[in-house]
């Protein structure tokens, strides 16, 4: 078959007339926002997920420095942070001792400390912290030694509890002695731990705990309640 006998089966208008201006339905556009959806129900649990677990191993992380300095400052100097604290803040006592001065204690004596040890990225007051305010670079002021102002502002996603070692070791092996947690765990007059799900850098689902013995532990409600019955 030559050319001339192919004119009357080439096709002059490759898109059909009917197909000209064609929009969606409107059930097409249900049909593709339902799919959307159930797309973005399956993903978005697990991308929360995927996230919260991130932030949790960054906070492990963070918090087994914060608990090796805090040990070691106790083993090899035989310093206590309150010994130490009128080095740091001049008005500084015993039993008056904040976090933010843990924090400048602990970095005085290991320089490769710095502020995102004590305020994690994942935490909400340190993020609302940040949207108006400069996130420091040091905790330590070069110029005299004491806490830089900027740093003394700053939320702390981690708590230090007030542990005088030779009391401690007295009574109880080392392993259950707490020295520092993430922010929302406090120990009742009683001795007992409690959760505060308004404050806690992880809400009501558990905290990270730091021991004399330089061992991290992640304790959830149920972990919280058998350290309480010890």
């Amino acid at each position: 078959m030559d050319v001339d006998q192919l004119d009357g089966y080439i096709m002059t208008d490759s898109v059909p007339s009917h197909w000209e201006n064609r929009c969606f339905s409107i059930i097409e556009i249900i049909i593709t926002l339902a799919i959307i959806g159930i797309i973005a129900t399956a993903t978005v649990p697990m991308i929360k997920k995927l996230t919260w677990n991130a932030n949790r191993a960054n906070g492990a992380s963070n918090m087994r420095q914060i608990t090796l300095a805090y040990v070691l400052l106790l083993s090899e100097k035989n310093i206590s942070p309150a010994t130490e604290a009128a080095s740091i803040v001049s008005n500084a006592q015993p039993g008056q001792i904040t976090d933010h001065i843990y924090a400048a204690i602990l970095t005085k004596h290991r320089n490769d400390l710095s502020p995102k040890i004590f305020a994690w990225k994942s935490d909400k007051m340190v993020k609302t912290f940040v949207r108006t305010n400069k996130f420091p670079s040091t905790i330590l002021s070069k110029q005299t030694g004491q806490m830089a102002d900027n740093f003394s502002n700053l939320p702390l996603s981690v708590h230090f509890f007030e542990v005088d070692p030779d009391v401690f070791n007295r009574r109880m092996s080392p392993s259950l002695v707490p020295v520092v947690c993430s922010r929302g765990l406090a120990i009742e007059p009683d001795g007992t731990f409690k959760l505060d799900p308004e404050t806690g850098v992880f809400g009501d689902t558990g905290a990270f705990l730091g021991f004399l013995d330089g061992h991290v532990e992640w304790c959830d409600t149920a972990d919280l309640a058998t350290l309480n019955r010890h």
